[in-house]
C-alpha cells in the first residue's frame, strides 16, 4: 500500500511540475515567421495514456512556436481505411504540415505520398511508412526495442521454456519489427514461442488473450504496446503463474508492476514524439538533421522504476 501511495504522489507531483513548466506566461512564444502555420496532428486513436502524452508533447511546441494545432484520430487503432480518410480530409489549402502516427506500414503510403504531392509537410512519429516521400521521422527503433524484450524474458526465465506474445495490430510496423526483435535474442536457445495474437488495442481481449496463454502454461507473457501490456498485466493478477513483460508505463502499468504482476516494461518517449514531430513540423534542420531519428528506449523493473533518473520516463507529465 505504501508505494501505490507513493505512485499516486509522484503522479500528481508530475502533473503540478508540468503545469508550472508549460504556463503559457512563463513559455516563450517563438513563432517561426508572422504566418501562423496550421498543423494537424492525427494519432492511431484517441484514447490511451500513450496517445494522451504524445498530444500533451504535441501541444507544448504548439505554444513554444506560435502554430495551430488541430489534433484528430479514429478512435479504434484498427480502423486503418478510417485513418487514411482522415488524412484526405485534411489535404487542402490551409493544412501546412500533417504529424502523422501510421497505423500501417504499407496502406498509409499513397495518403503519405499524396500529401506530399500537395506541399504539405508530412512528418512521421510512432511508427514508418513504407515511402521516402515525409520529410523527418521520429520513432522508437522498434527492432532494438524487442531486443530488449528478448533479453528481459531471457533474464526471467532463462533459456528454456516457453513464452507467448500478445501483439496489438496486424500489419502495425512497430509491431513487426518489436517481434522480430523479440525473437532475434531467442535464437540458439530453447525458448518456445508458443503463438502471436492480437489485441486490436483492446484491453479485454488482451487479458482474455493473456488467460488462454496461461492456460497452455506459458513460462511468461510478452505484451507489445501499452494495451496488451496492461491486459496481460491484469490476467497475470488473477493468474499468477507466469511473468509478464511490456511496453511503456500507464498509470495502471505501473500499479500492475508495483504489485508484481509485470516484472519488465520497455519505456519509449511519446512526450518527445509529439513535441518533435509539431517543431519540425514549422522549423526546418536544427538539431535533427537525419531524415530519420530514433528516440531511446529504456528497461524498467520494480528495481529502477522509482530511481531519480527514471521518474520522468515512469511518471511522464500530464499537463491539462
Amino acid at each position: 500500500m505504501k508505494r501505490i501511495f507513493i505512485i499516486i504522489v509522484l503522479s500528481i507531483v508530475s502533473i503540478m511540475l508540468g503545469l508550472l513548466w508549460f504556463q503559457d506566461s512563463n513559455l516563450p512564444i517563438n513563432k517561426v515567421d508572422d504566418t501562423q502555420k496550421n498543423v494537424v496532428l492525427i494519432t492511431k486513436m484517441r484514447y490511451g495514456d500513450y496517445w494522451e502524452t504524445v498530444v500533451k508533447g504535441a501541444e507544448a511546441a504548439e505554444r513554444e512556436f506560435g502554430v495551430n494545432l488541430v489534433y484528430d484520430a479514429p478512435n479504434e487503432e484498427g480502423d486503418i481505411e478510417g485513418q487514411i480518410a482522415m488524412v484526405d480530409s485534411y489535404i487542402n489549402g490551409s493544412t501546412d504540415s500533417i504529424v502523422l502516427a501510421a497505423s500501417d506500414y504499407e496502406a498509409l503510403v499513397p495518403i503519405v505520398e499524396k500529401a506530399t504531392s500537395f506541399g504539405i509537410r508530412v512528418i512521421l512519429i510512432d511508427s514508418h511508412v513504407n515511402t521516402n516521400k515525409y520529410y523527418k521521422s521520429f520513432s522508437t527503433d522498434n527492432f532494438q526495442a524487442g531486443v530488449q524484450v528478448g533479453n528481459s524474458v531471457l533474464d526471467l526465465v532463462g533459456k528454456d521454456g516457453k513464452i507467448g506474445i500478445v501483439s496489438f495490430v496486424k500489419g502495425s510496423e512497430n509491431a513487426i519489427q518489436r517481434e522480430k526483435g523479440l525473437k532475434s535474442v531467442m535464437q540458439g536457445t530453447n525458448i518456445e514461442i508458443i503463438d502471436t495474437m492480437y489485441c486490436m488495442s483492446s484491453i479485454e481481449l488482451a487479458e482474455t488473450l493473456a488467460m488462454v496463454f496461461l492456460d497452455k502454461e506459458v513460462d511468461a507473457i510478452v505484451g507489445l504496446n501499452a494495451i496488451a501490456s496492461t491486459g496481460i498485466g491484469r490476467a497475470i493478477s488473477h493468474n499468477d503463474t507466469a511473468f509478464g513483460v511490456g511496453f511503456d508505463s500507464t498509470n495502471e502499468e505501473v500499479t500492475l508492476m508495483d504489485q508484481g504482476f509485470i516484472d519488465t516494461t520497455i519505456v519509449q518517449n511519446p512526450y518527445g514524439m509529439g513535441y518533435l514531430g509539431v517543431k519540425y513540423a514549422v522549423v526546418d534542420d536544427e538539431d535533427y538533421t537525419e531524415k530519420d531519428n530514433a528516440i531511446d528506449t529504456f528497461v524498467i523493473t520494480p528495481d529502477n522504476m522509482f530511481l531519480k533518473e527514471n521518474q520522468k520516463l515512469v511518471f511522464p507529465f500530464n499537463v491539462d
